[in-house]
């Protein structure tokens, strides 16, 4: 499978499948954990965990992809609430260089330099492509 097949998901399923030792998918997250955080984070966010990612969620409850790390729905509200961003959620990064944030104001994904999530180096109309990216600057694309 190609990164090229324009499915990062799968991509990464497959990786996983063939032990590719630099990604690491967790098991999914149930629909009690999805529902739980959505709530959470409708009374304690700036705004709701954006749909792409929990359908991410829905496949892999966070994952880690090389040096890229994708939270779990354990660890986003508390990340989220010590960043107290005003307009984004944090989503996951990559060392401690980038991170992976959605900009509830402009309802894209965007790589920011970590800390600074209105300096924007790359931006993403969706989950998808934002994942796409982060696959293709790791070795494993």
């Amino acid at each position: 499978m190609s990164l090229r097949d324009n499915d990062p998901i799968a991509f990464l399923l497959n990786c996983v499948e063939n032990d590719v030792y630099s990604v690491h998918l967790n098991d999914s997250a149930s629909d009690s954990k999805i529902n739980e955080l959505q709530t959470v984070a409708a009374s304690q966010l700036p705004g709701a965990i954006p749909d792409g990612y929990i359908r991410f969620l829905r496949v892999t409850n966070g994952a880690q992809i090389e040096n890229a790390l994708f939270e779990s729905t354990d660890d986003l509200i508390s990340l989220n609430l010590d960043r107290n961003y005003d307009s984004s959620i944090f989503l996951g990064g990559s060392g401690n260089i980038n991170e992976y944030v959605f900009d509830l104001a402009d309802h894209q994904y965007h790589i920011a330099n970590l800390g600074r999530p209105s300096e924007k180096l790359e931006s993403f109309d969706s989950f998808e492509n934002l994942l796409s990216s982060v696959i293709a600057g790791q070795s494993i694309a």
